[in-house]
Parts: structure tokens; sequence; C-alpha cells
């Protein structure tokens, strides 16, 4: 009975979690909150779960963007472990809600945990665990799925490294290698780094007092060096595709200062630590639309109405506390993680002018470091109350547990609407009409995010309710879950090529009133290039070009969504005979723009290529497969040309033709090119990128080498302990 007593708390975090999502269960549904459920997460979820169910890892999807490198990008997170077992073992929409259920235990429990390190009350590291594990962080970001997955981990990251001091074994940081790397997996760097920022700062603040000469030192700072260091080469098979996708991207050297500094968070924010609806909620359709407020999600780390006055009190008592070095820790960590928030508005902007800091964006999110550390302080305010006052303790704190409960499901319990599944994945029109009326399978596009769809207004319930109605426009990623290409792609890090298609794209086409928009000329021939053949959207587009095959009107909201097929795409694999070279970028523009280049028989290249001795006159495309990764069908000409695929031009891909290697060449900004010559030619395309291996070797190394260093920890003292 004892041991049932002190596993309550536990119990109750697990019954309290079940309860607050019971709702996507009963029946199955989807948390349909306007955002990146929709457009990023739930898709990308759908498509590693389709792939595992085959066996196979999606490295590569040509539905996005013309072809993406999805595992490169990171945030799919193929290699996370409970992302593996739930998504194989499941279908998406479950697979997709146990996730979440798993994200708020695992960040419950493990600050939970955390505080009874320091021998924190029961009901105290209770308070502490709803507070930051129900913050408004975690559910105003359930938007976030990847984000939240890594912070939920925060806990265990410092409850790892406590027990490595208090036990002096280093047993548990080669633990927290591989918990980094599982965090590696997930696919969020920007929330790894400031977590790690906040990690190594608490670590070497607990070693201070414990080491008596400086010497001493050196042994644990070298034994967490390597824990870290360890976690990165376990997790090399993902982070060496990710950075040969940053070497692509414009993002290889630094973002620019007004993306740097978007979203940071301006003072008047932090007053949403107090009330976080006090200047409207979302959700309600009642938050201000003002600059200096951004996105509520992005500024609201809201823990409980009582916590900031709790963590106030524990700032004011802690010099009684036998635990007050850990007190001032993070009372600073609060300090110093709200000042980088700030961003632009206070002085901690000259950090993110240099690296790490100048490679992401939006400041304010440091703010989950304030959340958990207010939370922590307040848990240690309440131990001290408890231990000096037995009223507290019988009554008042259990008092806190019933009022921060309450708080939870009163602000939080319906602010993230749901939609049930087989409504969510219903199969829109625009699809049936595709399936039956595009046999070349031609790509389409949404004009997203350069003409969106019209503001749905009101209330989250509101949007929720339309939101299957938006899904008719196909807009990325949605595309993924019903199978149709697009040239479109939302996501967090592009190629310094797709940025200059879409951003070239976007200069030639406007939104010209409420209902109507303009696709012009250069536009549409970019369209063209990138094999799209439909275009679909609630705006109506005035092009001789684009001829209206399909409407959907949808009384309820008295919106007309409108299916345009293009006059004369360009197929997706063609032949041509000519060729012209361009020195940089600004010619490579001017030539994607002139419209006397016939792009039918034209490719514009960036080195000089031989003439052709024997140029064909007719060719043929036929027996073509694809399988994402691997692109394979027949052609014959009667004479010699070069070979256009409007996919995707990025490092990995290689080319066969009749068995052998053929060398790619990026033609038309973004595409690939390949010399075929004269005959029956079987050509093959496939992804096989010499990252993935590399990055595979590193971790083999990084497994060899944990078990080297687990070994050593079993057999030589001196390797057991963190502290002589």
């Amino acid at each position: 009975m004892s041991r049932i007593k002190h596993y309550l708390p536990l119990i109750f975090i697990v019954v309290f979690t079940i309860f607050f999502f019971h709702g996507l269960f009963s029946p199955l549904s989807i948390f349909s909150t306007p955002g990146d459920i929709a457009y990023f997460n739930y898709p990308l979820k759908d498509l590693l779960a389709n792939s595992l169910k085959n066996f196979d890892l999606p490295l590569w999807n040509s539905l996005l963007g013309n072809g993406i490198p999805v595992f490169s990008e990171s945030q799919i997170g193929t290699l996370y472990l409970p992302n593996l077992i739930l998504f194989y073992l499941f279908e998406t929409p479950l697979a997709f809600n146990l996730s979440y259920l798993f994200i708020f235990i695992t960040s419950t429990c493990g600050i939970y945990l955390f505080c009874q390190s320091w021998g924190l009350s029961k009901t105290s590291s209770l308070f502490a665990a709803l507070a930051f594990g129900y913050s408004g962080f975690f559910i105003a970001r359930i938007i976030h799925f990847h984000f939240i997955q890594v912070v939920s981990f925060l806990p265990w990251l410092f409850l790892l490294v406590e027990k490595s001091i208090q036990t002096r074994k280093t047993v548990y940081l080669l633990l927290l290698s591989l918990l980094l790397s599982q965090l590696i997996f997930i696919g969020f760097p920007q929330a790894i780094l400031y977590s790690l920022l906040a990690l190594g700062a608490y670590f070497l603040f607990r070693l201070l007092p414990l080491a008596h000469h400086k010497t001493q030192l050196i042994k644990p700072i070298v034994f967490f060096s390597f824990a870290i260091l360890l976690g990165v080469i376990l997790s090399g098979i993902q982070l060496v595709p990710l950075l040969e996708l940053l070497e692509a991207s414009s993002r290889s050297t630094g973002l620019p200062t007004l993306t740097l500094f978007a979203r940071s968070a301006s003072p008047e924010t932090f007053t949403m630590f107090f009330y976080p609806f006090i200047f409207g909620n979302p959700s309600l359709s009642t938050f201000k639309n003002e600059s200096s407020l951004g996105f509520f999600w992005e500024n609201i780390a809201y823990s409980g109405f009582l916590t900031p006055f709790l963590a106030a009190t524990a700032f004011l008592s802690f010099k009684k506390e036998k635990n007050k070095k850990i007190i001032l820790f993070f009372i600073v960590l609060t300090l110093i993680s709200l000042l980088l928030a700030t961003g632009k508005y206070g002085p901690a902007y000259i950090a993110y002018l240099f690296p790490p800091l100048s490679y992401f964006r939006i400041p304010a999110r440091f703010l989950f470091l304030t959340s958990f550390a207010i939370s922590i302080l307040a848990a240690f305010s309440i131990t001290h109350f408890q231990r000096k006052c037995k009223i507290f303790a019988k009554i008042i704190a259990p008092l806190l547990i019933i009022i921060i409960c309450g708080d939870i499901i009163f602000n939080w319990y319906t602010y993230n609407p749901k939609t049930k599944a087989e409504n969510y994945l219903q199969k829109p029109e625009s699809v049936v009409y595709l399936e039956n009326n595009n046999p070349q399978n031609l790509r389409v596009t949404s004009l997203w995010p350069y003409l969106l769809n019209p503001g749905k207004g009101g209330t989250y319930k509101q949007y929720s309710k339309s939101l299957i109605e938006g899904f008719y426009t196909l807009s990325p990623n949605l595309n993924l879950i019903f199978n149709v290409g697009t040239n479109d792609y939302y996501g967090s890090i592009f190629t310094r090529r797709f940025s200059l298609y879409s951003d070239l794209y976007f200069a030639n086409i406007k939104e010209i009133n409420e209902t109507d928009a303009e696709i012009n000329r250069v536009a549409l021939n970019l369209l063209k290039l990138e094999n799209v053949g439909f275009v679909i959207s609630y705006f109506k587009i005035n092009n001789d070009q684009l001829i209206p095959v399909s409407k959907s009107n949808y009384q309820e909201e008295e919106l007309n969504y409108t299916i345009y097929k293009i006059k004369d795409p360009l197929p997706r694999i063609r032949v041509v005979k000519n060729l012209t070279k361009v020195e940089n970028t600004s010619q490579l523009i001017t030539k994607l723009i002139d419209d006397q280049i016939d792009f039918s028989k034209t490719a514009i290249v960036e080195k000089d290529f031989p003439s052709l001795n024997n140029p064909f006159t007719t060719y043929k495309i036929s027996n073509l497969t694809d399988s994402q990764e691997e692109l394979k069908f027949q052609v014959n000409l009667d004479g010699d040309g070069y070979l256009l695929v409007s996919d995707t031009f990025y490092p990995g891909w290689k080319a066969y033709v009749n068995n052998y290697e053929s060398e790619i060449y990026p033609a038309n900004a973004k595409h690939r090119m390949i010399f075929v010559p004269e005959g029956e030619n079987q050509v093959k395309f496939k992804y096989q990128p010499d990252s993935l291996k590399f990055g595979a070797i590193i971790s083999v190394v990084g497994i060899l080498i944990f078990i080297f260093a687990y070994v050593l920890n079993l057999k030589k003292k001196y390797f057991r302990t963190l502290l002589d």
C-alpha cells in the first residue's frame, strides 16, 4: 500500500493526461487548430506511418516542391524511437494522438522526478509538473508537434545531470548521450540548442561547490563534454544529411536581420505569465492583432496564475533554504531566458548576430526555459512553506493542486478544437476530379502561400468546421495525405534553388481584390516548367491560359473553389536539343523570365556543354515507374539529346543510362539534366545520398564507442565516478 502511495502522484499525472486528451479517442479525432498540424505535422507523420508499414524509411518525396529530402529536413522524426514504434503499429490518427499522450506524460513525469531528486515534497513536485507540462507553451503549441516533443524531455536532461552529480556515477552521462541522440532524431535543432545551453550552465553551476580544487573540475567537464559529443556522434546518420541540406540552403550563412528578429517577445507580452488571455483569446477570435504582440503561441508560456507569485516567493526566501544555490540558478535562468526572448527589444539582441543563435528565428522561443524555471522555483517555494507551516502542508498545498488543475481545465481544455478523423481524412472533391481527369499525373498548385485562401476568421471552432473545406485546395503539405503532387512546399529549410524559383514566382502573381487574382505570363511559364497542370484557388483568375474545369460551391461559407487547367504544361520528363548558358544568378533570372525561349526545346544551364553531333528529331518516353527514391523509364530517340526531369536538383541523386552512371547537371535553376544517346535507353534516377552512408558510419562508430564506454564504466572504477 505504501508503495502505491509513493507512486500516487505519477499515477495522477497519467490519469489527468488521459482525461485531458480523452476527446481525441472517443470518437477518434484529430486536432484541427489553425496552423502546422494540418499543413505540416500530420501529413509528414502520415508519410512516415505509410513508409514504416511498407518496411521503408522516407528519404525523399517527389510529391512536395517537385521533390524534397524529407529525411534530411529531419522534422519528420524518422529515427525517433517512439515514432518508429507508434507509427508502425497503429494507423496514423491513433499513433498521432498517442504521441500527444506520450509528450505530456513525459514532460510532467520528468519534472516531477527532477524536483523529487532534491527531496522536494510530492505535492510541490506535482504542482511543478502540472505548471510546466500543461503550460501555455505546450497547450498553445499543440500545432508544433516536434517542438513540444523535444521540450518534453528537457526535465529528463536535467534529471540525468543531477543524478550524475548526486551519485557521482558516469553511467547517467552515458544515458544523457542516448537521450540527446533521440532528441536530434526528433528534428528541432533550435529547441535542442537552447536546452543544451541551459543544461551546460546547470552542470557547471552544480559542480563548482563540489570541487575543492580547480583540477577536480577537469574530469567531470571532460565526461560531460564527452557525453554531449557522443550524443552527436550517435545521431550522425541524421546530422550529416541535415548539414548537407543546410549547406545547400540560404541558412548556411545565417538568417537576415529582419527574419532573425521576427516575433521577438516584447516586454508587454510578459504580462501573459499572469493571465494568458490578457490581450484576448485567439481560440475565441479576440486576440489583438498587433505587431508587437506577434503570434500568440510564440509568446505564451503561462504556467498557472499562481506560479509566478510562488516563484517570486522562492526568490524572497531562498537565503533560508538549504538548496539556495540551486534556487539562485533557476532565478538566473528565468532572467536570462526572458532577456534572450526579447530579441530586438532588449540588449541581448547582440547575441543573435553570432553563431549559433544567428541561425534561428523567433527569439521568443526562449520562453520555454522561463516556464521551466519558474515552475521549479514554485516547487521550492511550496516545499519551504510546507516545512514551516503545518496548515499549509495539510490544507493549502493540496488546495494548490486543485487550483492549478482547475486553472488548466478552465483555460485550456477547450482551447484546441478537434475534428473526427473520418471527416478530417475524407477525400476532397478536388482529389476525386483529379483522379478521373489527370492521366499524366500533372502537379497542382494552390498558389500557396503567395495567395492565401480567404481568412476563415471567427473562433477556432468555426475554423475547425471549415477546415475540411479548405482541404479542397490541396495546399502543401496536405497533398501528401491524398497522394497528389505539387510544386509547393511548407517547411523550415529551403534550398537556394527552390527559394530563387519561389521568389521569382511570388513576384509575378498578385491579389487584385478579395475575389480576384492575377497570374502573369512569367508566373504561368514557371508553373509550366514545374510540370504543374492545375491551379486550385478561391480566387477568380482571368488568364486565357487557364481554363476553369471544375467548381465547388460551399453554401455554408459561400465560397467557390475553382480548378483551372493550364494549357500546354511541359511534361515532367522531356528531351531538348538546345542549351542556353548563364554565368550568374542575375543572368539565370533574366533567362527564366524570357518569353522568347521555347522551354519545350531549350534548357538553361550553368556550364559549357558540347553541342550534339546528331541532334534528335523525335523521342518517346515509356514504362515510367516512380517509387519516390527511384525513377525509372525508357526513352527512345532517333538522335542524341539532353534529357530533363522537372524534379529538384539535389546532392545524392545518381543517374544511370543503360546501367552506366551519367552525371546529373542543374538545368532551369532547379531541375535535373543528363545526356542521352541515340537509340533505346533504359534510364534510372536513384536517390543514394553519400551523406546518409557517411552519417550511418558515424552512428555505428558512436554505438561502438558507447558500448566501449559502458564496459569501461562497469570495470574501471576511475570511469565509474564523476568526481575523485
